[in-house]
């Protein structure tokens, strides 16, 4: 484990913050205030050429998995744990078969269950196809894959669901035999008119697994259309989730983000309350948007990003256009403090969040120089 490394091409500073009071719902679009650095920088967990993401802390704080880019010519992806504090990788799981290479394999959604177990899903397709074409979620013995038995069939809807589940996103355990789910849908394809083909998510609900049967029962909690990422507050009951909207439905041809929003529900059911709203596309800028949300002892954490256009200069008729990228604070009363920042003219930006609980950090993607990787960051009290 080493502090992020000199190399990197932007500011990169955490924010010293004052006593916190955040028992207040979080307010709309609220101003963004700078407030004065304290220079902490954050900690490189992952190190890869190839992209690693999807963070999930586990129960105790103590781990941390993810999914992980193998980097071969049938593209595969495997699921991994390492310390979350930094640290060597001491669980994984990719493809093991011999004809792997026929074929692009696809593990996330990795939970280290007690008694040496795990579960994670399966995705396999033809090699280089994004679209699976079956997947499936698994159980069994840590370390032993071929040993694992399929409980739930994706690409499916499920008993219980209310719609078809391609990925769990951020699972989580619940229970002894328990998950609690994203379960989403996909499109897979150009959704907007800029950037490469992709995975747009397509939120169906907030669902619980019971894995002590086989097949695996399901129980839907709250209905999350379009959600990408969500959180469970164990202490205060809550459920969140951050939902996307685009200008046309994914799938219909070139659209554009035209707004993302967190939710916030309780556990026990009711109707959604929207909590924060990124703020809407300015007419100057190329893109803009929120890339991943955490609560921390109900502290908001948002990514935000722009990206803009800059103006022609002597040697450059056409400069690539700039990304500013921030991990900022929303606060009760209508301020917001910015606390990590990026500025490039690769795109780099921060991505997803995950909450270690129990502490002040988090746990943070963070594209840069198009390579994707993990990042501890310290956020204060």
């Amino acid at each position: 484990m080493k502090n992020l490394s000199s190399n990197w091409p932007a500011l990169l500073t955490a924010l010293a913050l004052a006593a916190c009071s955040h028992s207040e719902p979080f307010p709309t679009n609220p101003s963004l205030e700078d407030k004065p650095l304290n220079g902490v920088e954050p900690i490189r967990l992952t190190y890869s050429v190839e992209d690693d993401g999807f963070p999930t802390v586990s129960l105790d704080a103590d781990w941390l998995s993810y999914r992980f880019e193998r980097g071969r010519p049938d593209r595969d992806f495997c699921a991994g744990a390492i310390p979350a504090a930094g640290g060597q990788r001491f669980a994984e799981i990719c493809a093991w078969e011999s004809n792997d290479l026929a074929r692009s394999d696809d593990f996330r959604s990795l939970v280290l269950l007690g008694g040496d177990r795990w579960a994670f899903t399966w995705h396999a397709s033809g090699t280089g196809n994004q679209a699976p074409g079956e997947g499936g979620l698994y159980v069994g013995p840590r370390n032993r894959p071929e040993e694992a038995t399929k409980v739930l069939n994706l690409l499916a809807i499920p008993p219980g669901g209310s719609g078809s589940w391609w990925y769990l996103i951020d699972p989580v355990q619940s229970g002894d035999n328990e998950l609690l789910t994203l379960a989403s849908g996909a499109f897979i394809g150009q959704t907007v008119a800029f950037g490469p083909v992709d995975t747009v998510y397509q939120g169906v609900e907030i669902a619980r697994i019971d894995l002590s049967t086989n097949p695996a029962s399901v129980t839907s909690v709250v209905a999350a259309p379009n959600a990408v990422a969500w959180l469970l507050d164990r202490d205060a009951g809550l459920i969140y989730f951050h939902r996307r909207y685009y200008s046309a439905p994914p799938g219909s041809g070139p659209s554009a983000i035209v707004a993302d929003t967190v939710f916030r529900v309780p556990v026990a059911g009711g109707v959604p309350t929207a909590i924060f709203g990124a703020p809407p596309l300015d007419p100057g800028l190329i893109a803009s948007g929120m890339n991943g949300f955490t609560v921390l002892e109900g502290r908001l954490l948002v990514s935000l990003y722009t990206t803009r256009p800059l103006p022609p200069s002597p040697g450059t008729p056409n400069p690539p256009p700039e990304t500013e990228s921030a991990i900022v604070e929303v606060h009760a009363d209508g301020g917001q403090e910015r606390m990590y920042q990026l500025s490039s003219r690769t795109g780099d930006r921060w991505g997803r969040l995950a909450v270690r609980a129990g502490t002040t950090q988090i746990i943070a993607e963070a594209r840069i120089a198009n390579s994707k990787d993990l990042y501890l960051l310290e956020v204060g009290s």
